[in-house]
């Protein structure tokens, strides 16, 4: 599973962007992927490990979990 940072993340549109490790292009992500994060919990720079996937609209995380440094 890869790791990245949420580099920009829309509270109230329940969607962000994660970049990951390397740099490879952000991946679309949605407040349902972040099964254990609470909304008020999302927020810029916060590292997490996700599944990658393709969707209609570009890469996409899911699964996406908070790592604990």
């Amino acid at each position: 599973m890869p790791t990245g940072t949420i580099t920009r993340f829309f509270t109230s549109q329940g969607y962000g962007y994660i970049t990951p490790d390397g740099n490879d292009g952000d991946y679309v992500v949605t407040l349902d992927e972040c099964s254990d994060l609470r909304r008020s919990q999302l927020s810029e720079g916060l590292r997490v490990q996700f599944d990658e996937g393709d969707g209609t609209t570009g890469l996409t995380a899911s699964n996406v979990v908070l790592l604990i440094d």
